[in-house]
């Protein structure tokens, strides 16, 4: 916040000190009469200066007032409502502290005018235009200079460390370059005499600017103004985008709904009925694991994710959509059983434990895996075995695991079996399951590669064989081939790999070994940390299907506000609401997102009194003019060529001011940004992005560009429609 005001106050005296200068020169004349007239040394001082201080004086409240206006309206749209904005003692100090400036200012505008002769004085012209000194800007810009190669120097800036030192930068830069620039205009100027020849209108411009170097001073308000402008509105908007990029990226999506649907009711069932579309909600299986590197681990739809998830294209170097494509590879579909009863058909051809029983493991909706003991194993024979299921009668239960179990005594297990069917019995009696046993490879032995000689797992015309042997203390079995193993994952950059490997937590908290499809920067709601995983697979190889994570339900700005509502109205119980636009204002309003505001706010102040003290210079030029152009007028050249001449010189200046200021904002604000706070606390993700948004610099350069240039116009054809003959005489009846 100093750093901020010491910038704008030091604008504003510059501002003082210009406006007072050029209504010193503009009174020269008047100051001569009155020596003339016999007033001693200290009446013509107080003649020269106290218009001037009375007006300062007058300022003082007003200034007060509106700036006391000012903040209200500011606070009032930045802050959270019923904060009240006071007047300290702080201001009266700060407001003598600007009159007592523009008091020095004017005397020391004042000097020179005060102490010209008489006889200098009431000259049209000067004998020779005074220059301005090259020791002063010389010694101002080698601080300058010195001042940004110490800060890149210790680090502060082109270092990536954050400090806010990094904003006295505009400030520096912005001076600098108006400095060289009104020294180097009137060189250019020269050198287009030549050219000008021939064509008056611009003849008298480049001549006017070279010639009088105080017309240079609205040059260095211009450039200076314009530069700082634009380096606030580039760091806000920057400040802005990137708030708005974090929240997004912490949150995930436009909102989250953290929900709880009724036992037995399929949450994903229901967001589909209330988004056929697929654009505007998304159902979210998140499990949070502290203790390791893949702190997240999000389960998502990859087509509705592609269509609701906040993304952004920087994140990872591939396509979002061909990432996505690669979570969910082909895979059998899983075998559901959903009825009262479980029967199967099972030859076991050879079995050297007369204690094994076949189980199956089945995985109940809501709750964890459970056994179905189908019965005893008889070897030789063929067998019809049945069981009954509990739970799988209005949302079906998925079969995970056939195990032929042998006695705890044995030593060990081997054998043969063809298990030939499976039924399932519900109220339209026993029906056939599709369950692979004759085709494909969607059965796979649990004990794959790990004893010798390797399970054989073989589906046939007849049904599907599994040969087998165990040693003592394990369990043979076979496995569900219905999701890919390892489990494809777009993984964020803060995770721990082991080639295109990683170790992260299933939905259910056991360790899964997921495949690497994709590196992202930062993932939505698992910042840098975290991995994602299609829905449906990771659902299938969690052992316990009441998970231990929750479930969200991801909503997309088309989804309305109402969405909530209408889920809870399904019956879905909505446990936590967040956005990413309450996030992002509450980033905003942060004390690094303050202090840029009132930047922004300090900057549309500097353009506002350069505006102003443009437009008084303008003013006290037609005075200090008049008889210039009167002659002129007298010679013979024509009211509309003075008018062009007047237009192309403010051109020159303003154009050129804006020009300087406009590229000294953006050079400021590729250096410092980087640097400037933002935030309290530095996100770990996503990157920020430093990136000048050229819109936002366009409308506030153009509309100032607009407003200074009414005021040329105007000022432009008073001049020149004015310019007669009674502004020959010493003055106007």
């Amino acid at each position: 916040v100093w750093l901020t005001l010491v910038q704008l106050i030091g604008l504003g005296w510059l501002l003082l000190f210009l406006v007072v200068a050029n209504a010193a020169e503009a009174r020269g004349g008047e100051i001569a009469l009155a020596k003339l007239r016999g007033l001693a040394a200290g009446s013509v001082i107080s003649f020269g200066i106290g218009e001037v201080l009375l007006l300062l004086l007058v300022a003082f409240p007003l200034g007060v007032l509106g700036a006391w206006l000012g903040v209200r309206e500011l606070a009032q749209l930045a802050l959270v409502s019923g904060i009240p904005v006071e007047l300290p003692g702080l201001t009266a100090i700060a407001a003598a502290g600007a009159v007592a400036g523009g008091a020095v200012a004017a005397a020391l505008a004042s000097w020179r005018t005060l102490r010209r002769p008489v006889i200098e004085q009431l000259r049209r012209t000067e004998a020779r235009p005074a220059t301005r000194p090259w020791v002063v800007d010389a010694v101002v810009v080698t601080l300058l200079a010195a001042g940004l190669v110490e800060l890149t120097a210790t680090g502060v800036l082109r270092s990536g460390r954050i400090d806010p030192i990094a904003l006295i930068t505009p400030g520096l830069v912005a001076l600098a370059a108006a400095l060289l620039g009104s020294r180097a205009l009137p060189y250019a100027c020269r050198a287009a005499f030549p050219v000008t020849r021939g064509r008056i209108a611009s003849f008298l411009a480049v001549r006017e600017v070279a010639r009088r170097p105080a017309t240079l001073r609205t040059v260095l308000v211009v450039a200076a103004a314009f530069g700082f402008a634009t380096f606030s509105v580039a760091a806000w908007t920057t400040a802005r985008a990137n708030a708005h990029d974090v929240a997004w990226t912490q949150v995930g999506a436009a909102q989250v709904l953290t929900v709880a649907p009724p036992p037995g009711q399929d949450l994903t069932a229901v967001v589909d009925r209330l988004d056929p579309t697929g654009t505007q909600a998304m159902v979210v299986d998140d499990y949070t694991d502290f203790s390791s590197s893949a702190r997240e681990t999000l389960a998502v739809d990859p087509l509705r994710f592609s269509r609701v998830a906040y993304w952004r294209q920087d994140f990872t170097s591939q396509a979002l959509t061909q990432l996505l494509g690669k979570l969910h590879p082909p895979e059998p579909p899983p075998v559901l059983l959903s009825g009262d009863g479980l029967e199967v058909t099972i030859a076991t051809q050879q079995l050297s434990s007369l204690g094994s029983d076949m189980v199956m493991i089945i995985a109940v909706p809501g709750s964890v895996e459970s056994e179905v003991d189908m019965g005893r194993l008889v070897p030789g024979t063929t067998q019809t075995l049945q069981s009954p299921l509990t739970g799988c009668g209005q949302t079906a239960c998925e079969l995970r695991q056939i195990l032929i179990q042998p006695d705890r005594t044995a030593e060990g297990v081997a054998g043969t079996v063809l298990i030939e069917n499976l039924r399932i019995h519900s109220t339209a009696g026993w029906q056939p399951l599709s369950t692979g046993f004759t085709h494909g490879s969607e059965w796979v032995s649990a004990n794959a590669g790990k004893y010798s000689p390797p399970d054989q797992v073989e589906a046939t015309a007849a049904g599907l064989v599994y040969t087998f042997n165990t040693p003592a203390g394990n369990t043979p079995g076979l496995d569900v081939q219905d999701a890919p193993n390892p489990l494809p994952a777009i993984v964020a950059s803060g995770v721990a790999t082991s080639g295109d490997s990683a170790q992260v937590a299933g939905l259910d908290g056991n360790l899964v070994t997921v495949q690497v499809v994709g590196i992202a920067s930062a993932l939505p709601a698992a910042a840098d940390n975290g991995v994602i995983v299609d829905r449906t697979y990771a659902e299938r190889i969690a052992n316990n299907t009441g998970y231990t994570g929750q479930q969200e339900v991801w909503l997309s700005p088309a989804a309305g506000a109402n969405f909530a509502t209408r889920l809870q109205a399904a019956g879905v119980q909505v446990v936590r609401s967040r956005r990413a636009a309450d996030l992002a204002a509450s980033l905003s309003r942060q004390g690094p997102g303050l202090a840029l505001l009132l930047f922004l706010a300090a900057a549309g102040a500097a353009g506002i009194l350069a505006a102003a003290g443009s437009a008084l210079s303008i003013h006290l030029s037609a005075r200090r003019r008049g008889y210039e152009l009167a002659a002129l007028r007298a010679s013979g050249v024509r009211t509309g060529t003075l008018t062009v001449a007047i237009l192309v010189e403010y051109a020159l200046l303003l154009g050129v001011g804006a020009l300087l200021g406009v590229a000294a904002g953006i050079l400021a604000a590729d250096i410092a940004l980087p640097s400037v706070p933002e935030f309290v606390s530095l996100p770990a993700a996503p990157p920020l992005l430093y990136s000048i948004a050229p819109a936002p610099i366009a409308v506030v350069v153009g509309s100032a560009l607009l407003l200074l240039s009414l005021v040329a116009v105007a000022s432009a054809t008073r001049l020149a429609t004015t310019a007669r003959a009674d502004r020959l005489r010493e003055a106007e009846p």
